[in-house]
């Protein structure tokens, strides 16, 4: 189930094969066939009539739940489908343009954001610019 496609399609057949509806019988065997075949062997031998006698209405029942899972997903992926059809493309002008930082000029020092750039650096700019000095620096006067 978690590698079938997003549509839901092959959901129903790949677990539980496929059934002529005129006679009953098994055309095209699923996952259901064999994990219900290993279950049957590893059972005690008293069981197994029981058990192997149980297998149709199982696989109708299962049959059933699946389908009806498979038409959900592929309701829900044709309304997604729908949805982003319907949604405008965002325009041109409304896309963000990503900033890319100039290299600084003297190695090891990383060049200034923009949010940081405005940030006097150091102590005469402080004092120059009206702000508080940070504690470490005022406490070197």
């Amino acid at each position: 189930m978690a590698n079938a496609a997003a549509d839901g399609a092959g959901l129903h057949d790949a677990m539980y094969g496929q059934v002529d509806p005129r006679t009953g019988q098994v055309v095209k065997t699923g996952l259901f066939d064999t994990l219900f075949d290993d279950f049957v062997k590893q059972a005690p031998a008293e069981l197994r009539p029981g058990l192997a006698s149980r297998k149709p209405a199982l696989r109708e029942a299962g049959s059933i739940r699946m389908a009806l899972q498979q038409n959900q997903r592929r309701r829900d992926y044709e309304q997604a489908e729908v949805d982003t059809a319907l949604r405008p493309a965002p325009s041109p002008s409304a896309m963000p343009i990503p900033t890319i930082a100039r290299p600084s000029k003297r190695p090891g020092r990383r060049a200034s954001t923009s949010g940081w750039g405005s940030i006097p650096a150091s102590g005469s700019r402080w004092r120059r610019s009206g702000l508080a000095p940070p504690p470490r620096r005022a406490s070197r006067r």
